[in-house]
């Protein structure tokens, strides 16, 4: 031990003669190590740590599966989930939830906020406890909710707190939620915002209507299970096949094609930012290996300085294993130095992060400095060190003791043809390395850029939108239609209002509503579901709403007063819809009913076509095949004015316009909560967040590593010109030109670039494979920008090689043979 508090003790002295290379090898592996730090830090609070649920391992994701071009992924029926709850074995909780959203009024200004109808062992199944009071106990097996039929409800405890101070005695107060009175029973604890991870309160699925009970074609239901200890996942998969198959023949009319199967909750929860998060993990470990590459070089560098110390040490008896601990004391000091540093880079990084994530972490996600991330950041400091201090470098500090003292010089220490070899597959490492970030970089700058012009079918310039619910009145719905449209009157006559319409939901809205649909003389195919009818998604739309949004109608005509009835008559196809009825006729005229082809309900209602708008991206600018397919859309007449989106188009700014918004309708109905104001950017960059946060970082590690790769192929360029000068002056004085000097050193210097831009291409063909599912109508091989990001850095290995050159090339032959 007292030799290594020696060496430690030299290692800080020894630095402190040499101040400027310390502080770049410390600059130089902070930002390497920093940046690993940070990126663990989301990947391990994400990814790595559990949910924050009792045995999270056995929660799983239950849902419904049919089976069409590709198997798709469905909510339950309520009949269906009674159904796998009851016949299920795998499962000691099996619960249902649907997030719901509703005006909370009784306490307080009137809000209009999300929360979650649930069965009655939801909680349970999480393993989730009231802080105050009881969980909800009743389900909609039950027709009251108790003996009394009184509602309950369990708020969520940021709603406990806001409105009723956080106070115990808030059990047994009422809380109105869309005009009807519901009970408190319990709080739960902070943090828990049930699963679709935003709901403020709870209620019993008890409330479900009547025929969403007995309804089957109704599948709007998530669920939840908790395995039995003794079941695994591919088990209860393939009970829930079986369940399937076996619903599937009792319930042919609704259930063909339907099955069952499970997934981790965790990984349903977070899987979606799983590849793009193992995707900067990758990028930041090539900037750290680039990092160290540059350590490397620098060390080789000061080993030539260090020879004749070494041999002086080893001349009075140190043997290679004490002269090895001592280097590698050096170098380890210099990593924990870098690893400190990175680590108060990494923390500053994590505040800059959260300002520039544009996607919404799950609450449970909290992105900070813990005793995980200290003991990676102090682990990676350790292995760098080591990694460094056993390279081949360490041998340049071994020499034959006896020539090197009897030369009395240093210089020509490293020049062997080992550490020669040695610094140039540093050099083409690091090229391949940054050439790998800089393609992959370059391939999801070009798919945001291709995002970004996505024809979403709509004019997004000055459009903006809101929404409001009146369906919590104990009105008629004449009354609440009469109501809505006076609200519309008065809204259209603000200042600055260019146009404006009313519809159950608007694009990227994320709120439709499927359906299916048959054509009136469409014949019913037992072999497909729904007996072949066409999947939609239904939208009601006020008149004005295709010219306000400035969706073309590409045949027939618009909406009118005439055709809101209450029982729609006509109805608008979208252009997709149109191709597959009536891939070769005039679809206006056309009649299509909803359901199935051959039900034969008792009282049929037909609707006559009228129109074809153009095709719109109203779910997803990228529809995601196995949740949100590109199913065509239908519009039917607005005849309901109780729960609505409202489209603005205007030129006034945004803020300005929203407050105009908000006066016009508090002085209409000061009851009436005004939710959901945003623009159609606001819109547009949800649906391109991800993408946008995974190429900014992306473009940034690989700037990073390019600046790297240049500094270092400087360094290697300029280290060899050095050892050189003596060689370079015989030849200008025996009459080598300037330019053929300048040539010959650019040309070993894009030589060593050559092979590792070659090396560099051949692994970008074999990983950005891995991004195909990122990109946007890109290929992951896209020649463009392989041939870009090669070009890019090329350009820069050449400014880093020309500049040692040139100063190579006016090396006077006098003076440099008298300097030797």
């Amino acid at each position: 031990m007292d030799f290594i508090r020696q060496d430690l003790r030299q290692a800080f002295r020894s630095l402190r003669k040499r101040p400027l290379f310390a502080l770049v090898v410390v600059i130089t592996l902070a930002l390497g190590i920093g940046v690993n730090s940070a990126i663990f830090t989301v990947v391990d609070a994400t990814l790595l740590q559990p949910l924050p649920y009792p045995e999270p391992e056995r929660l799983v994701q239950v849902t419904e599966t049919i089976r069409r071009e590709t198997t798709e992924l469905r909510g339950f029926s309520y009949p269906d989930f009674v159904d796998a709850r009851e016949q299920s074995t795998s499962f000691t909780h099996l619960a249902a939830y649907d997030g719901i959203r509703a005006t909370v009024t009784g306490t307080g200004a009137p809000e209009r906020l999300p929360g979650e109808r649930v069965s009655s062992d939801y909680f349970a199944a999480l393993g989730m406890e009231a802080v105050v009071g009881r969980p909800l106990l009743h389900d909609v097996s039950a027709e009251t909710e108790g003996e009394s039929g009184v509602r309950e409800v369990v708020l969520g405890h940021g709603l406990w707190q806001r409105r009723f101070g956080g106070k115990a005695s808030v059990l047994g107060v009422t809380l109105r939620l869309d005009g009807e009175a519901y009970t408190i029973v319990g709080v739960m604890p902070r943090g828990f915002a049930g699963l679709s991870d935003r709901a403020d309160f709870w209620t019993s699925l008890s409330n479900l209507s009547q025929r969403a009970r007995e309804r089957r074609r109704s599948r709007f239901l998530e669920a939840v299970g908790r395995l039995r200890p003794e079941v695994g996942l591919e088990q209860a998969r393939e009970e829930l096949e079986t369940l399937g198959a076996r619903l599937e023949e009792a319930y042919p009319d609704t259930n063909r094609g339907y099955s069952a199967t499970a997934f981790s909750l965790q990984d349903q929860m977070l899987g979606d930012l799983r590849r793009p998060l193992l995707l900067l993990a990758a990028a930041v470990g090539f900037v750290l290996l680039i990092a160290c590459t540059n350590v490397a070089n620098l060390l080789l560098a000061r080993a030539a300085v260090r020879s004749r110390e070494s041999a002086v040490r080893a001349a009075l008896g140190a043997g290679r294993f004490r002269l090895l601990g001592h280097f590698l004391i050096e170098v380890v000091v210099l990593s924990l130095l870098g690893g400190i540093a990175g680590l108060l880079l990494a923390a500053w990084g994590l505040d800059l992060l959260g300002v520039l994530i544009p996607i919404e972490l799950p609450s449970f996600v909290h992105l900070e400095i813990d005793r995980r991330v200290l003991g990676f950041n102090l682990a990676l400091s350790l292995a760098v060190g080591v990694l460094l201090g056993l390279t081949p470098t360490w041998r340049s500090l071994l020499p034959a003791s006896f020539e090197t003292l009897r030369s009395g010089n240093a210089r020509g220490a490293t020049t062997g043809t080992p550490q020669r070899r040695f610094r140039a597959a540093l050099v083409v490492t690091e090229v391949a390395l940054a050439l790998l970030l800089l393609i992959g970089a370059g391939l999801m700058l070009e798919s945001f850029e291709r995002l970004q012009r996505v024809e979403a079918g709509f004019d997004a310039e000055d459009l903006l939108f809101f929404r409001y619910d009146l369906s919590d009145r104990d009105l008629e719905e004449a009354e609440v239609n009469a109501i809505g449209r006076e609200l519309r009157q008065r809204l259209d006559g603000i200042a600055g209002v260019e146009a404006l319409a009313l519809a159950s939901d608007t694009p990227l809205e994320g709120v439709a509503r499927a359906t299916v649909v048959t054509e009136e003389h469409m014949q019913p195919d037992p072999a497909m579901p729904w007996n072949g009818a066409v999947r939609v998604y239904g939208h009601q739309v006020s008149d004005g709403f295709f010219s306000t949004l400035g969706i073309p109608l590409l045949l027939g005509r618009d909406f009118g007063p005439e055709d809101e009835v209450e029982e729609p008559s006509t109805v608008i196809v979208s252009a997709k819809l149109a191709r597959r009825l009536w891939p070769d006729a005039d679809p206006v005229g056309r009649r299509i009913r909803f359901g199935p082809a051959g039900d034969a309900p008792e009282e049929v209602r037909w609707m006559t076509v009228v129109g074809v708008a153009a095709d719109v991206r109203y779910r997803n600018l990228v529809a995601d095949p196995v949740v949100a397919p590109e199913d065509p859309d239908l519009y039917l007449p607005l005849n309901d004015y109780g729960n609505l989106s409202v489209a603005v188009r205007s030129g006034l700014p945004a803020s300005r316009l929203f407050e105009a918004i908000r006066r016009t309708v508090g002085s209409f109905d000061p009851r009436l909560a005004v939710y959901s104001l945003e623009t159609i950017a606001d819109r547009l960059g949800s649906q391109t967040a991800r993408s946008r946060f995974s190429s900014l970082l992306m473009g940034l590690f690989a700037t990073v590593a390019l600046a790297l790769a240049g500094v270092g192929v400087y360094g290697v360029m300029s280290y060899s010109v050095g050892h050189r000068t003596r060689e370079i002056g015989i030849r200008m004085a025996l009459g080598a030109k300037r330019q053929r000097v300048l040539a010959s050193v650019v040309g070993d210097g894009m030589l060593l670039v050559l092979f590792g831009t070659v090396l560099g291409v051949t692994g970008a063909f074999a990983l950005t494979r891995y991004l195909s599912t990122l990109l946007h109508e890109v290929s992951a091989t896209d020649p463009g920008v392989f041939l870009t990001m090669t070009v890019a850095l090329a350009l820069i290995a050449l400014v880093a090689c020309y500049l040692p050159a040139r100063r190579a090339s006016r090396v006077e032959p006098v003076i440099a043979l008298r300097h030797e």
